[in-house]
């Protein structure tokens, strides 16, 4: 099998004869050397509420801080920045790049978790590689933690500003300063993130049809009241710290390596991707301390039945105790890697800044009286199982903030020739890949046939949650990682250009494995298990990647025909 894992430096002209570009669009030049600074006393002559606080030339390779982080520009732009209020007691900051040669589109770039910080990083990295105008907010907080959800403590315009007006005002503004800076509109305007800011692309689509064109949305954190309660869930009540079943990190990483064993031939191929995983049905029982054949276990590391019971619990779907209605859907198999940190006894602190600061903040809702017994609190009080229940269908039907992104209905971008490209990876151990179907069948069922000519979903074998992991997890959709930036098959944002504005629909995508991703290690394909990748890559033109594979549309997936499966031409969609 090594052998097989050869690593092979392609080129841009090397693919060149075999990938579509994006149609190209001319680069423009701004107006004159003062355009940028110029910004300062134009733009609040034009736009209410703003104040700003940086509009300046950056060059090619210039050192400079922004936001407190220290940045090289990958080209010449304009940085602008500024703080908008949204009411007495909120506002947000923004930063946009425009660069000096630019392509005619915008692209608002998201945040994940419970964001707190502008994409500065990203930005940059997004300016150059793209030449494209693209903007990003703080969401109105600023938060050293991803994960920290008090700033909406005792301030529901600061919820606001979180769930959907700091994204959809940073549109708007930045497409006016664009307007000013290069005395031109934008042409396309598009929106690409990950995890929470799947949840901001979704909101934007349903909510602001017209803000975007097109739309990348991955992984998206959209079901907010039933993703957090089923933080709480699998961490409080199934698999929490001093349960007599509880299954460690260790333990979870054992199970990964058993279900490969088990699952990874099924589709044809042991390349160390399980391949429609929903159809992976492992034996569990080999790792049962009662019946311990797998090879990775041992006396001391086998689990005993209450563990087993654990394990089982958190591999299966999470229904509401009193009506049997589905709460949650489950992980899949070939997910444990990252099941240590995610289902490890403590939830993530945007759960409970969601529940504490929002939920029961906001409401006159009156928690009854509780037994002390279980191992959860929320606002500080012991709750059960039944009430974590009652305060996730309080949340379901508030909806505080408007927070939750599940409103089936995108008629109104659709209406207009919006596209949305959709994904999600099938060995995400942080949102269970199941939500994503959960809206897609409703927003389809809902939808019908006004979907197909604008909506695709792409389920991303062996990738976790937004990138890394073990199958071809680099396309464009992590900032900077595509093999070729603005390739409408190896660049996710090349390909919903392709679709918007040449009306070329997108069928199967290239993803990479990057040698960069430490792919090959000493312990793949030994007794020791295999090895998962950290994720990353760069959008330079020549990299050396271990193999490329097919992502194809949902439900459709890769099938492996024979020869190199280091190639993607290897493989086709059925």
């Amino acid at each position: 099998m090594r052998s097989s894992l050869r690593s092979t430096v392609l080129s841009a002209a090397a693919v060149a004869s075999t990938a579509s570009a994006a149609p190209e669009r001319p680069l423009r030049p701004r107006d004159s050397s003062s355009a940028c600074s110029d910004l300062a006393t134009s733009i609040p002559t034009i736009l209410s509420n703003i104040t700003i606080y940086a509009a300046e030339d950056v060059t090619a390779n210039q050192t400079f801080t922004a936001l407190g982080n220290n940045l090289t520009a990958t080209t010449d732009y304009c940085r602008f920045g500024a703080n908008v209020t949204t009411s007495d007691v909120s506002m947000f900051t923004f930063e946009l790049y425009m660069p000096h040669e630019w392509d005619g589109r915008f692209l608002m770039n998201g945040n994940g978790g419970d964001a707190g910080s502008v994409q500065v990083s990203d930005m940059n990295t997004l300016v150059g590689a793209y030449g494209i105008a693209t903007a990003s907010t703080d969401t109105g907080h600023n938060s050293t933690a991803a994960d920290d959800g008090s700033f909406a403590r005792d301030n529901y315009e600061s919820a606001i500003d979180f769930a959907y007006r700091s994204v959809h005002l940073t549109t708007v503004y930045s497409k006016s300063i664009i307007a000013e800076y290069y005395n031109q509109s934008v042409s396309y305007s598009y929106f690409s993130s990950c995890s929470g800011g799947g949840r901001m692309a979704w909101k934007g689509v349903q909510m602001y049809p017209e803000d975007w064109d097109g739309v990348i949305a991955g992984d998206p954190a959209m079901w907010t009241p039933r993703l957090d309660g089923h933080q709480y869930w699998r961490n409080m009540f199934v698999n929490y710290y001093g349960a007599p079943g509880y299954v460690s990190a260790t333990q979870f990483s054992l199970i990964n390596q058993e279900v490969f064993r088990q699952c990874d031939a099924d589709d044809g191929l042991v390349d160390y991707i399980i391949t429609e995983p929903s159809r992976c049905h492992p034996d569990y029982s080999t790792f049962s301390c009662s019946n311990t054949t797998s090879p990775f276990f041992n006396s001391s590391t086998c689990l005993s039945d209450e563990q087993m019971q654990t394990f089982i619990t958190l591999y299966s779907d999470w229904h509401f105790s009193d009506n049997g209605e589905l709460a949650f859907p489950a992980y899949l198999p070939g997910t444990e890697a990252q099941m240590g940190q995610s289902a490890g006894g403590s939830p993530s602190g945007n759960t409970g800044g969601y529940f504490d600061y929002q939920v029961l903040n906001y409401t006159d809702y009156i928690e009854p009286a509780f037994s002390g017994s279980a191992p959860i609190q929320i606002n500080g009080t012991n709750v059960t199982l039944a009430q974590l229940e009652a305060i996730v269908r309080l949340a379901d039907e508030i909806n505080p903030a408007s927070n939750t992104a599940m409103d089936p209905d995108i008629s109104g971008f659709l209406n207009r020739s919006g596209k949305v490209i959709h994904y999600h990876g099938a060995a995400d151990g942080n949102i269970p890949t199941g939500s994503s179907l959960v809206y897609r069948d409703r927003m389809l069922s809902k939808m019908g046939d006004a979907a197909t000519d604008g909506y695709r979903y792409y389920q991303v074998d062996g990738m976790h949650h937004c990138s890394g992991g073990v199958g071809p997890v680099n396309f464009g959709q992590s900032d900077g990682n595509s093999l070729y930036p603005m390739d409408s098959k190896y660049d996710v944002l090349g390909a919903v250009v392709a679709w918007v504005e040449n009306g070329t629909a997108p069928d199967y995508l290239i993803g990479a494995m990057y040698e960069t991703d430490d792919y090959l290690n000493t312990a793949l394909g030994t007794s020791v298990g295999y090895a998962f990748a950290a994720g990353g890559g760069d959008s330079s033109s020549t990299q050396t990647v271990n193999f490329t594979r097919k992502i194809c549309p949902y439900p459709l997936v890769a099938r492996f025909t024979g020869g190199d499966w280091s190639t993607y031409e290897s493989f086709v969609c059925n």
